[in-house]
């Protein structure tokens, strides 16, 4: 197996030596990438399932996807298995009563525009635990500030959709 390097790590130690530096265009290409590379992904009829920041690879001039050991084929149900990072985790993976759909990478998605948005991993300011995993369930979502981030509001809209409750609501990563 040969991988490519990315001479700029993940987008977690990206954003941690670049944030202030990043310009609103270049969030806007790597997540371009990330949606590259999740429609690739869903083309094959794959989901990644555990799409975070620490699997956005990031090299000068391009973005890659890593991590795709545990792609399931799309509306499979993985027996008693959980995976991901929580904060980027869907609601109906954390609940497992339905089979699994693209529209989970759609909502880990959300969380990287998000990440990407304001430099800061979701939640993290809470424990990884079952209150918070309850607390999405039950519809927690990352503030968004659009005041304290500069955030546009067609971007903070388009999170909102990435992380509405129900999937089948959710944008299509053709879409995105």
């Amino acid at each position: 197996l040969v991988m490519q390097y990315a001479q700029n790590g993940d987008l977690t130690n990206y954003l941690t030596n670049n944030n202030s530096n990043i310009t609103w265009e270049r969030r806007l290409e790597i997540l371009y990438g990330v949606a590259t590379g999740l429609s690739q992904i869903h083309e094959k009829n794959l989901i990644h399932c555990n799409l975070h920041s620490g699997n956005v690879l990031i090299n000068a001039y391009m973005t890659l996807i890593g991590d795709l050991g545990i792609c399931p084929p799309n509306k499979e149900k993985l027996l008693d298995s959980k995976y991901g990072v929580l904060p980027y985790v869907a609601p109906e993976l954390l609940l497992q009563n339905n089979s699994y759909m693209t529209a989970v990478d759609v909502y880990s998605f959300g969380s990287i525009m998000w990440e990407l948005a304001t430099g800061q991993k979701p939640f993290i300011d809470r424990l990884n635990d079952n209150k918070l995993s309850n607390d999405i369930c039950n519809g927690l979502r990352p503030e968004i500030n659009d005041n304290i981030h500069n955030i546009p509001e067609c971007y903070s809209k388009l999170i909102q959709r990435c992380w509405n409750h129900d999937p089948l609501n959710r944008p299509s990563i053709d879409e995105l």
